[in-house]
């Protein structure tokens, strides 16, 4: 598993899924781990997937949305979060 996530944070792979993905890749390998009790966390690509397509889905809709509340310390490292 660790050997996956660090093939995901890869710049090359990097690249070429940002460009297919909308800008989640860009933002998943951008978030910074947190210490969270006496563990360090990161924020999730599904985290990431799940921001970005609410922002995606409200700007289609010509709507705004200021930010999508999570209580998941480290998915709030994510651009477009905040803790509710």
């Amino acid at each position: 598993m660790i050997l996956f996530i660090s093939y995901l944070k890869s710049q090359t792979l990097f690249l070429k899924m940002d460009k297919l993905s909308g800008g989640h890749f860009s933002d998943y390998t951008a978030s910074q781990p947190v210490k969270v009790g006496n563990k360090l966390k990161e924020a999730d690509f599904p985290d990431a997937l799940i921001v970005n397509k609410a922002l995606y889905v409200t700007k289609q809709k010509s709507q705004t949305l200021k930010c999508v509340y999570t209580f998941d310390k480290a998915a709030q490292e994510i651009p477009g979060t905040e803790k509710p």
